[in-house]
């Protein structure tokens, strides 16, 4: 009888609900520049005289529901636009597509807004977010050429390694642990020339998500942070070529703009296509061509050469108006090369080649204005291939010359092929629910010779298969819940990993908000690179073995924001990141074990992070304060207890307590603008050297094997090197150039002060006495580059 009444109550509710949406209309479109095509992020739409609205997402969309019938005006505003309005007619239960293009305008004062409109910022749950626009990376100050990870690592999330590595230390994690997107697709080494640049042309990027912790449950499978970068989609407005030809209908040239710097030079070409538009940039550095001709003028060979190239593009094609295709792709490679014989005959040649190519195709459905539908397929590899021989001359064999030659050879090849589906419902305007599924294949081969003889060769098939559900919603007008479970089934696992979410979003007033996040994150690859490795070439990935659970760690974040009306901002928030299981590479290995080569761990992260960020006005930036800790608990030996006595308790060479960041972009007026970048941190730990001693080797004299000397090491990272400091400056001056060419000139000074900042301690023991020397990071770095546009 209970169960009856129940029921009958449900019915009644339901009942109620349908007749209330049936009371109302719904409206769903895109928002878009009228002079490019481009779809507009972060454009607030609003139906005049209610609380109704929405923000458009990176794709340029909106939804609004819950519309009361009857004549309405849309309000469409963008800084950098003019306000749009447009009057609409609503109808009992109509779904309408609307599509709304701005018109670019030039407003005094102006400047580029980092971050989503306020709308975004009022019902967005998740904590540690920034979105990032190509305009904002252009006016920071950079190392040769703007970059996406740079810039990152001057928020007050991200840690980096030193100088001369662009890779992310997001609150204490490795950079294994975040998840690199591109249209999508991961990345699996989004790095150049040994991380000193990233691998993404800021020229093609429109927007970049970074999501330092707490990322919903449609994110998985890494353990820190999420960098999604979007493409650019090209122009489909404006045609350069085939004006008054029939070609014009199907291809034309609507925009190219390229970069001229000291060591590299990039350009972008797009236009439309079809029913739609292409997009399409290069990129290559020239050091292979500065050494040659640098050797050229000594009248030499040059010894070695190093360059690197990369490739992005995209298609897209609207079937019909509910059917969009898009075509992504990317590939990137470094080639180094080396070759050297000295006066005594010893000659080492070296060839090193490595990169990505990944390639996707993604299906948007939008039946209606409650629906939403993204299927992708992709295709990702990455591959390293090493050559190494060195060749002695040998006069004893024979009365002739006869070489002795030794090869080493290493490879490594990565094949993923993902299938991702995300499915998104809008059941009335405070709720949403997200769901969909992602099955990976991934295939691993390593392989390790010399002179033809394998001693690694080694190749590894692995499946991935993860759902998810996220579910959202406004409780009132001040409280928001969104909640999510994430299930990943790992092919050498018999067990099925749940990672639920949690976020919540309370809006304190009008500009104040509080937002808490917790989750549990999976993680079943990793790399193995050692974080004591002052450069890495390369990521040597691997999966995790089966005898080892997934690396595994908790996010609680809490952070209060509030914004004031001079487009002023201050975040204050705190996380806490505890790792139940960590995997580490085993510095014990016993090469004739196996699986001896990682070692379980555990570990935790915290901190407080502090924001002030101006968005507008002639002067805009962000001053950012951290203070974090990472620490590490390892049983190195193996013998059930974590003895710090053995250094197995130990700081990571990421803790760096205390860590300021500056970024400052001042417009003086249409053509001048200066750029400041400060930061300033703890030194990070490393293991110092305590003492010296005698050691026993069949490489030292007969007579004498006790000749080679050791360094005794203390404590795992109980020093600590001194205090980073730099500051970069930068110079941009719009120009008009001969054939009706718009350009820019850039100069950028990279450490101005000369500040000296210690990279690492060589320990010359061998010497007597003993020498330490100081080898540092960027010396003071000058550079200058010239961009122009047709």
């Amino acid at each position: 009888m209970k169960l009856r009444r129940i029921l009958i109550l449900i019915s009644i509710l339901l009942c109620f609900i349908i007749s209330a949406l049936a009371q109302q209309g719904r409206i769903s479109g895109y928002v878009k520049d009228i002079e490019t095509g481009e779809p507009i992020p972060y454009a607030n739409v609003v139906v005049k005289g209610t609380d109704l609205g929405d923000a458009t997402n990176v794709h340029g969309r909106f939804q609004v529901l819950g519309i009361p019938p009857g004549d309405h005006t849309l309000l469409v505003t963008m800084m950098g636009y003019k306000t749009r309005e447009r009057r609409i007619s609503i109808i009992n239960n109509q779904d309408e597509r609307i599509d709304i293009e701005l018109v670019p305008t030039q407003v005094k004062g102006e400047e580029i807004t980092v971050t989503a409109q306020e709308s975004e910022f009022k019902r967005n749950v998740e904590t540690s977010t920034l979105n990032l626009s190509m305009k904002e990376l252009e006016l920071t100050p950079s190392f040769v050429e703007q970059d996406v990870f740079r810039t990152l690592q001057m928020t007050p999330s991200v840690q980096g390694k030193n100088d001369f590595s662009s890779a992310l230390i997001v609150r204490g994690g490795s950079p294994d642990e975040n998840l690199i997107l591109l249209d999508g697709m991961e990345i699996y080494n989004p790095y150049h020339l040994g991380g000193m640049f990233s691998t993404f042309n800021s020229k093609a990027i429109s927007n970049v998500k970074f999501i330092a912790g707490g990322f919903p449950a449609k994110y998985g499978n890494r353990n820190s942070s999420v960098v999604a970068i979007t493409n650019r989609e090209g122009n489909s407005e404006k045609k350069l070529l085939f004006k008054n030809s029939k070609w014009a209908d199907y291809f034309n040239l609507s925009k190219v703009k390229g970069t001229v710097s000291l060591l590299t030079s990039k350009i972008l070409t797009e236009g439309p296509v079809g029913k739609g538009s292409w997009m399409l940039s290069w990129r290559r550095t020239y050091f292979d061509k500065l050494i040659d001709l640098y050797y050229m003028q000594k009248d030499t060979e040059p010894f070695g050469s190093y360059y690197f190239k990369d490739y992005q593009g995209k298609l897209i094609q609207d079937i019909t108006n509910k059917d969009r295709l898009t075509l992504t792709g990317y590939s990137g490679r470094d080639f180094l090369n080396f070759d050297n014989t000295d006066d005594t005959g010893h000659r080492l040649d070296l060839g090193f080649d490595w990169g990505n190519s990944t390639i996707g195709v993604k299906w948007r459905h939008v039946p209606n204005s409650i629906l939403h539908s993204e299927l992708g397929i992709y295709k990702t590899n990455y591959d390293y291939d090493l050559g190494l021989s060195y060749g002695s001359t040998d006069t004893l064999q024979a009365e002739e010359e006869v070489q002795v030659k030794s090869t080493l050879e290493e490879k490594l090849d990565i094949h993923d092929w993902t299938i991702r589906e995300k499915l998104s419902y809008y059941p009335t305007e405070n709720h949403s629910i997200t769901t969909g599924f992602k099955i990976k294949n991934l295939s691993l081969d390593i392989y390790s010779g010399t002179d033809g003889t394998a001693y690694f060769d080694y190749s590894q098939n692995i499946n991935i298969y993860s759902t998810f559900l996220q579910d959202k919603w406004k409780f009132s007008p001040r409280l928001t819940i969104q909640t999510g479970l994430r299930a990943s089934k790992y092919s050498k696992h018999d067990r099925i990993d749940v990672g639920p979410r949690l976020g919540v979003n309370y809006q304190l007033s009008d500009q104040s908000i509080i937002k808490g996040n917790w989750g549990v994150y999976n993680q079943y690859i990793f790399t193995q690179n050692n974080e004591e490795a002052i450069i890495d070439i390369v990521n040597v990935w691997s999966a995790v073995p089966e005898y080892m659970n997934a690396q595994t760690c908790q996010h609680f974040i809490l952070g209060i924001e509030r914004r004031f009306k001079s487009h002023f901002k201050i975040k204050l928030e705190g996380y806490y990141k505890p790792y139940s299981n960590l995997i580490v590479n085993n510095p014990r290995n016993n090469p004739g074990l196996n699986g001896d080569e990682f070692i379980s761990g555990k570990g935790e992260a915290w901190g407080i992070e502090v924001l002030a960020k101006k968005e507008r006005g002639s002067l805009t930036g962000w001053i950012g304060y951290t203070y974090s800790r990472v620490n590490r608990r390892v049983d190195f030996n193996r013998n059930g207890e974590i003895e710090e006595k053995q250094g197995e308790v130990f700081n990571s060479r990421y803790d760096q307590p205390h860590s300021v960041n500056c970024v400052l972009n001042y417009k003086l007026n249409s053509i001048h603008s200066f750029g400041l970048k400060i930061k300033s941190s703890t030194g990070q730990p490393y293991t110092p050297v305590v003492g010296k001693t005698f050691t026993q080797s069949n490489m030292g004299s007969y007579r004498n094997p006790y000749q080679n000397i050791r360094t005794i090491p203390g404590p795992k990272n109980s020093a600590r090197y001194p205090t980073y400091f730099r500051a970069d400056i930068s110079y941009i001056a719009d120009m008009q150039l001969i054939w009706g060419l718009n350009g820019k000139m850039k100069f950028q000074v990279i450490n101005f002060t000369n500040h000296w900042n210690t990279l690492f301690y060589l320990w010359q023991h061998n010497q007597s006495p003993s020498k330490v020397v100081d080898i540092s990071m960027f010396p003071i770095i000058p550079s200058i580059g010239f961009e122009f546009e047709l």
